[in-house]
């Protein structure tokens, strides 16, 4: 199993090496992990992640566009979600930030949403993560 989450992790993080204007926190990439790690579906939500960060740096706030991917939440001006719907009802929080050269957007927190506001449990990691790597976050 530990070679398998190390392939994940590897992944996961040539993405934002591949896309640089996707960044992808530590802690997001281990809740991600933690979710498909036993699904037996995780080849399938790596290629979501993958096609759904592709889209993102492509778009950026435009990726809404794409509803049945991204949404922005309700409620909480700043925050969007990425969705990955199938088997495991997947999503991750995320936030568009900027510094003094990039444009850019990160990814904060993945979830397993079991029903309707939920987000509002994962709103707090959210915003404790933002200010623990001092993101400038766009509103």
């Amino acid at each position: 199993m530990a070679a398998k989450i190390l392939r994940f992790q590897r992944e996961i993080f040539s993405l934002s090496e591949k896309f640089q204007n996707v960044k992808i926190l530590p802690e997001a990439c281990d809740d991600f992990i933690d979710i498909i790690a036993s699904s037996g579906r995780s080849d399938e939500y790596i290629r979501k992640l993958r096609m759904r960060v592709r889209y993102l740096s492509e778009k950026l706030e435009r990726c809404v566009d794409h509803r049945e991917w991204f949404e922005r939440l309700k409620n909480h001006e700043a925050f969007y979600s990425m969705r990955m719907k199938g088997s495991l009802n997947v999503r991750i929080i995320f936030v568009f930030a900027w510094d003094e050269r990039e444009h850019y957007a990160v990814l904060l927190n993945a979830f397993l949403e079991q029903g309707k506001d939920k987000y509002e449990d994962f709103i707090p990691i959210c915003k404790h993560r933002i200010a623990q790597y001092e993101i400038d976050v766009r509103r």
